[in-house]
This record gives C-alpha cells, sequence and structure tokens, in this order.
C-alpha cells in the first residue's frame, strides 16, 4: 500500500497510476493511499469516494473549473456505482483532461482580443478610483496592463471571458503595479525595491520604457554607468524586443551587444539580477568603452577601475557623453559638463560650529602632510586664506601651522585629526567673515574641509585612466581664499598645488541663509595645463 500525501495534487495520482493501472484510490484519515482491488474493497465506500472526491478537486486546482467539471462528469458513473478510482481511469481522465486544456488555450488566444479592451478598462478604473492620475499617467498604466496581457491570457484555465481576464490580469500585475506607481510618481517604493536608484536617470524616456528598462538594469553594481549607457541606446533595445514588445534582459543584451547571438555559457533568465548587470558590464559594456587603441594596453585592473571611475563621475552628475570622452585624459571638466546645479553638500553635519569644527579637523591636518599616509603633502604649503574688511589677509597655513600652535599636546591634536588651535583659528576667521552669522559661518568652515573636494575625489578618476599616478584626491594640498562680497555672500575659491597631478578648481558662495552653490570647476589633465612638469613615470 502505497501512501500519499494530504492534499493530493495531479501529480500524486498521475506517478502512481503510471506506475501500475490496476491500483485503486482511498482516503482514510486525510491520508491517501494507492492499494489493490481487495484493499480498496476492505477500505469502504467511504474511503473510495472520498479518494475520487480529492482527484477531482486536484484536478480543479490544476485546470480550472471547466475541466474541473469535465472530471467530475467522466467519474459521475463509476462514483454512483461505488467503484473505486483505478490508475487506467486516472490516465485517461488526463488524457482528456489535457486535450480540453489545449482547446480552451486556442480558444482563449483567439476570443482574448475581444474581452480585453473590457478587461483592461474595468482593471484601469479599479485603479484609478482612488488615485490622482492625469491622463498622461492613466496612459501610462493603461500600456503597463496591455504589455502585460499576454501573461494574463497565459494563465487562464478557464475559458477567457472580460471578468476572468480581468482577474487574471490583476493577479499578474499586482506585484509590479505598485513600482510602476512609484515610478510614475504616484506613490512610494517598495522597500524591496531597487527601482528608485534609476529613477530620475530615465526620467527623460517615456515613463513605461523607463520602468520597463529600469527593472533589467537596476541592481546593477555600477547602476549609474548602466542606466546611462541602456538610456544612450534605448532604441536599440526596443529594436530587439520587436514591435509592442516588452523589454526583457534578452533585448537588453542584444540592444546593448549589437548582435542577435547570446552569450553561450550564460543563461540570462536563471542569473540572478546582480549577476546579469555585472556580466553586462563586464562583457558588454566595458569593451565598448575601451574599444579605441589607446586603450589596447589597459590591464582587466585599469579597466575595471575606469568603469568604476566611469560610475562615479556620472553618480556626481557628469553628463554621459562627457564622462566617455574623458577616458582618454584629453578633456578639461568644467560647471558645463555637468548634467545638473552643483553645490558643496555640508548641511548634514554644520548644524553648529561645534558640529562643523569636527567636520574641519578631519582634512586639515592630511591636507597639510601631518596625518599618517600623507607626508607627501609636506612639500606644498597648503593654506587657508581670509580676506579681512581691511584688504588684508590672515593666511592659515597647513603644512607650517606652528603661527597657531600653542603647545606640545595642540600639536598633537592638529596631528592626529582632533580639534586644535588650528582649527579654533579657523572658526574664528569665518565668524568674523560672516559678521557673526553662525549658520553662514558653520557652512563656511564645513566647506572648506573636504566637502568642497568632492568631485576631485569622485569625478577626477575618470580623466587618469591610462595615467593613474597623477591622480588627485580629497586630501590632495591646496589652497583656500575666502572673502566677503558686498551683498553679504562668502566667496570662495579652492585650487591645488601639484603641478604633476590633474588640477582641481573650484569657486562656490556660502550665502547667509547657508546655502552653497557652486559658481565654477575646473578639472584638468596633467597633459593640457599650460607649462606642466614632466608626470612621474607610470
Amino acid at each position: 500500500m502505497s501512501e500519499i500525501r494530504n492534499y493530493p495534487s495531479v501529480n500524486d495520482f498521475k506517478q502512481l497510476a503510471d506506475e501500475n493501472s490496476e491500483v485503486r484510490f482511498v482516503s482514510k484519515n486525510n491520508e491517501m493511499f494507492g492499494t489493490g482491488k481487495v484493499g480498496a474493497f476492505f477500505s469502504g465506500q467511504n474511503a473510495r469516494m472520498a479518494a475520487m472526491s480529492d482527484f477531482i478537486a486536484a484536478v480543479n486546482r490544476e485546470y480550472g473549473d471547466e475541466i474541473g467539471n469535465l472530471a467530475a462528469n467522466l467519474l459521475a458513473a463509476p462514483k454512483m456505482q461505488g467503484r473505486a478510482l483505478t490508475g487506467s481511469m486516472v490516465k485517461d481522465i488526463l488524457a482528456a483532461c489535457s486535450s480540453e486544456q489545449s482547446r480552451i488555450a486556442e480558444y482563449n488566444l483567439k476570443a482574448a482580443g475581444q474581452q480585453a479592451p473590457e478587461a483592461v478598462n474595468q482593471l484601469l478604473e479599479e485603479i484609478t478610483a482612488h488615485r490622482d492620475l492625469n491622463e498622461s499617467e492613466k496612459d501610462t498604466v493603461q500600456s503597463f496592463l496591455e504589455h502585460n496581457l499576454g501573461k494574463a491570457v497565459s494563465s487562464l484555465k478557464d475559458p477567457v471571458t472580460a471578468d476572468r481576464l480581468c482577474k487574471a490580469l490583476r493577479e499578474v500585475t499586482q506585484q509590479d503595479l505598485p513600482e510602476l506607481l512609484a515610478f510614475i510618481g504616484k506613490e512610494e517604493f517598495p522597500q524591496s525595491s531597487d527601482l528608485a536608484s534609476v529613477k530620475d536617470m530615465l526620467s527623460d524616456l517615456p515613463p513605461l520604457i523607463g520602468y520597463e528598462l529600469g527593472k533589467q538594469i537596476c541592481s546593477a553594481q555600477h547602476v549609474c554607468l548602466v542606466a546611462n549607457y541602456a538610456k544612450t541606446h534605448v532604441n536599440d533595445i526596443l529594436n530587439a524586443a520587436g514591435p509592442g514588445g516588452e523589454i526583457t534582459r534578452e533585448a537588453v543584451w542584444k540592444g546593448l551587444s549589437g548582435t542577435n547571438e547570446l552569450p553561450p555559457d550564460m543563461s540570462l533568465d536563471k542569473m540572478g539580477a546582480y549577476d546579469f548587470n555585472k556580466a553586462l558590464v563586464n562583457t558588454v559594456i566595458s569593451s565598448k568603452l575601451f574599444a579605441s587603441p589607446e586603450f589596447s594596453g589597459l590591464t582587466q585592473e585599469g579597466k575595471e577601475k575606469g568603469v568604476a571611475a566611469v560610475d562615479s563621475a556620472l553618480d556626481r552628475g557628469l553628463k554621459f557623453d562627457v564622462a566617455v570622452s574623458c577616458l582618454k585624459g584629453q578633456h578639461t571638466i568644467t560647471l558645463a559638463d555637468f548634467s545638473k546645479p552643483l553645490h558643496v553638500d555640508v548641511a548634514h553635519f554644520t548644524k553648529s560650529m561645534q558640529d562643523a569644527e569636527t567636520g574641519l579637523v578631519r582634512d586639515l591636518s592630511r591636507r597639510g602632510g601631518w596625518a599618517e599616509g600623507n607626508a607627501n603633502n609636506r612639500q606644498f604649503d597648503s593654506t587657508i586664506n581670509f580676506e579681512k574688511k581691511d584688504g588684508s589677509t590672515e593666511s592659515i597655513s597647513l603644512t607650517h601651522p606652528q603661527k597657531y600652535i600653542l603647545s606640545d599636546d595642540d600639536l598633537e591634536n592638529y596631528k592626529g585629526l582632533k580639534k586644535s588651535s588650528v582649527s579654533l583659528q579657523c572658526c574664528a576667521q569665518a565668524l568674523q567673515l560672516c559678521n557673526g552669522n553662525e549658520l553662514q559661518a558653520a557652512r563656511l568652515v564645513g566647506a572648506l574641509g573636504q566637502q568642497s573636494i568632492v568631485w576631485a575625489r569622485f569625478v577626477s578618476p575618470i580623466l587618469n585612466v591610462l595615467t593613474p599616478k597623477q591622480v588627485i584626491g580629497e586630501h590632495s594640498p591646496a589652497s583656500i581664499y575666502a572673502k566677503r562680497l558686498e551683498n553679504g555672500d562668502i566667496s570662495v575659491s579652492m585650487h591645488t598645488l601639484d603641478p604633476n597631478r590633474t588640477s582641481y578648481s573650484i569657486s562656490y558662495l556660502v550665502k547667509p541663509d547657508g546655502s552653497t552653490p557652486v559658481t565654477a570647476i575646473e578639472i584638468r589633465p596633467v597633459s593640457l595645463r599650460p607649462q606642466a612638469s614632466p608626470a612621474p613615470s607610470e
């Protein structure tokens, strides 16, 4: 006697029937068994009828009500006679069910077109009933539903009607609909969604295209690079998807690679989202970025760093076409090369002068060459200069800070990235320059640190893919000049000092309300600097 689990499936019945066409099915105490003719007889009529009912219920779950009714009708006579369900009966009925399933599927494909408009309208009305969607947003949701009609029709088990198709469409879209609504700005993104990371980058595409593309690429490690690269090739991706087709992984791969061939050693459908995008970067995008002869000697590690540099620069707002042109190291980056206005981001840690000073000391001794690992900076005199009301300048040297150091302990604090007389003097000069406006002074002090040179860290490496020893960072030696303008703004300019590395200069304002807009920026590779000193050998 072979035991079958509770709530048996069609496959449970089929497996025992395939093993023995003469098997009889009985059910006792919520347990299903396969037994012989004698065992079925002594199990009693109730056990035999229970097994038959369980089989009909399993067919109903697997194939739907229509085919479930077919199975019930075919078993009506044996059931009336009190006979046991046999393996041969199971085989015959499942063959009839399979035939009917094919007939229904064929019918649904032909008839769905007639029922689709009503089904879509029903669900669209349901979705928009409690949401304030404009006509454009309604069109996007409607297109989304229409794109999913094929999945809904395929999921139908019974002959299509408008109501059944509407229900199926609701089920196949219920997981993705919240993300679509969030993508068009009508709801918050679910916590589990990565789509928020690409929303702004794809916002200039038609919403449904941006959404479908974003779904495929939002789990990338270098998501800014993948999103911008895919956006510039969106027509190729749409061509690969076909007229009215959904943007799938296959379409993304074919559109970006420029070939209809899929990688033979990769199963795109079975790959995790992160692994798919990693393969996309390493196999397709990287080869396109570094295809020109200038990069023929670039190692794999160099290419990986180059990819990371492009992604980082894009994340900081550099335009994609500019980022690509920068890879050869023959472009000077200016404010016009960024896709959005820049500002020195210090508001989050400059709520008070004390907080601002804490942020500033992280960079002072590093830039001056005293902190561990920054000794080379001592060959340059990094300074912070405050222009006073009388036109004179108070210059605070970070490389030679002795003018403000009060004791050996004070010097150790300065070297150890702690508050010292140097940071205290910077705060005092900032307060004086800002006429006692503590908010403005705190923002100025915060900006004097590494926050005003972050573009050196996150953008400039894109110019040094071929010249890595010329790269600069946020602690590079630099001089800063701050002065008060007649309208109360503080004008600040900074420039780096090492002639053998990429140069960086920035100008920004610190306004009385604490805002810090950037007014100019220039990041220039050594090869384009006038009278550049010989670069270090690679």
